[in-house]
């Protein structure tokens, strides 16, 4: 084992964000042994003792307003680990294997019902068992379901897919002018309107600049693309000639709006109002998305009162890829959490 006047060297390497391949070269001690000095060091940190002799995670140690869950793939092989954290801050407060309900007793009994009683709100997606823990054990806290994940399930889920439905109906009845006009507009059909108003206001065309890029390796390189005036024309050609897809960029242009109301009557009447649009088309993806609307409205609505998202969320989860791919993996899971928890907070530490 290293002696005490080489920990600290090692503890400082290893906090400024080196890796274990990184330290025990420099050290000239094994890999295995630098972990173990750093397992000590981040249990230090963000674990307390028991009674028993066991270490447990440390409860939070400030006030928390807004909180958000979401999971992670922490294995191959189906297997998931939970990760709550502090949409203000940014902190990592919780982690634990799985993705069930039963993920967050853990964190509701670590933080205490006083503790809870400040949290006003949580940032979630629209998974079912995230939702039931919170309004079980803290019903006060309002759960808000994120608005990227509901903007994107119409584009991937429905717009997608419908157009590929409507591409083969056009070729199955031999319009193949028809199908070949659908040919390529996926992202276009996927384009808000601040983004079509942005191609209107372009003096290139759909080809983009007819300059050649530079390429260091293969020489002149082709034209780079870019959406111009053409492509917004094109746009609202496939809309008028289809009451599908007329449907479809009236809803889209109905829940942005919902989304930027502050007043929750008026949030859930725009919802319904592209819940119906969806329903009136008799499409089947449509009328999922419909129905995903109709039986998440509570959570969709209470961004009216408070506007969080899970960008945090998501910043924590590419966090995690970034940490992981960095170390060459960490099989090890309750090292792994650690070095979550204490990666959250290395930005406010250096």
């Amino acid at each position: 084992m290293a002696t005490p006047a080489l920990v600290r060297p090692v503890e400082d390497l290893l906090a400024y964000g080196l890796t274990l391949t990184d330290v025990a070269p420099a050290t000239g001690l094994c890999r295995q042994v630098v972990r173990e000095i750093d397992r000590e060091r981040l249990a230090c940190l963000y674990t307390r003792p028991t009674p028993d002799g066991r270490r447990e995670p440390s409860p939070p140690a400030a006030r928390s307003r807004l909180l958000g869950a979401d999971e992670f793939k922490l294995h191959d092989g189906h297997r998931h680990a939970t990760v709550v954290p502090d949409l203000e801050s940014g902190h990592v407060l919780w982690l634990a294997r799985g993705k069930r309900r039963s993920a967050l007793e853990g964190f509701f009994d670590l933080a205490g019902d006083e503790w809870m009683g400040g949290v006003e709100a949580v940032a979630c997606d629209m998974d079912s068992d995230h939702e039931r823990a919170f309004r079980e054990r803290c019903p006060h806290v309002a759960v808000v379901f994120d608005r990227f994940h509901l903007v994107r399930n119409p584009n991937e889920n429905v717009i997608g897919e419908a157009r590929k439905d409507l591409r083969r109906e056009l070729v199955k009845a031999g319009d193949q002018e028809g199908a070949r006009r659908l040919k390529r507009t996926k992202y276009p059909l996927m384009a808000s309107r601040p983004t079509r108003e942005q191609w209107e206001r372009r003096e290139t065309g759909p080809r983009g600049p007819s300059e050649k890029r530079a390429s260091l390796f293969c020489g002149e390189a082709g034209p780079r693309w870019q959406a111009g005036p053409e492509s917004a024309v094109r746009y609202r050609e496939l809309v008028a000639s289809n009451e599908l897809l007329f449907a479809a960029d009236l809803v889209k242009d109905t829940l942005p709006l919902a989304y930027e109301s502050h007043d929750p009557r008026r949030m859930r009447e725009l919802i319904e109002h592209a819940a119906g649009i969806r329903h009136g088309t008799g499409d089947r993806h449509f009328a999922w998305f419909a129905r995903l609307l109709e039986s998440h409205m509570d959570g969709i609505c209470a961004h009216a009162l408070h506007p969080v998202t899970s960008g945090k969320v998501e910043g924590a989860n590419n966090m995690i890829k970034t940490l992981r791919r960095k170390h060459y993996g960490l099989p090890d899971d309750e090292y792994l959490f650690l070095k979550i928890m204490d990666a959250s907070r290395k930005k406010q530490r250096w």
